[in-house]
């Protein structure tokens, strides 16, 4: 009936990104997670370090770090602080020019602030 071209995936004419190919037709979405992260508390001070990697079978990896840090001012009143730095790669660096693609993210954050509780 002349409907073969209508059948065509989106992958096969370029309208899905390479590396979206194997989540699309297995429709899975398989990734192995994993976090590590430390805290120190001396007195009114206390300090912690994370880091967790997010990896897909569909070769995207994501990272993010955090260093924490808080400081008791008086009961109830507190100064917490935190810097951390997001990495998102979507996988699809171009081989042939070797320049990350121009989905790749990354970001640093800062945030600040003081805390009441009653």
């Amino acid at each position: 009936m002349g409907g073969t071209a209508a059948n065509t995936d989106a992958a096969s004419t370029g309208l899905v990104p390479e590396h979206t190919e194997s989540v699309v037709e297995d429709k899975s979405k398989n990734a192995d997670v994993w976090g590590v992260s430390v805290t120190y508390t001396d007195g009114p001070m206390s300090l912690s370090l994370g880091h967790m990697t997010h990896q897909t079978d569909a070769d995207t990896e994501r990272n993010a770090t955090m260093f924490s840090a808080s400081y008791t001012l008086a009961p109830g009143v507190a100064w917490k602080t935190s810097i951390f730095q997001v990495e998102d790669d979507t996988g699809t660096d171009d081989a042939t020019t070797a320049m990350d693609d121009e989905t790749d993210a990354e970001g640093t954050g800062f945030v600040t602030g003081i805390t009441l509780s009653f």
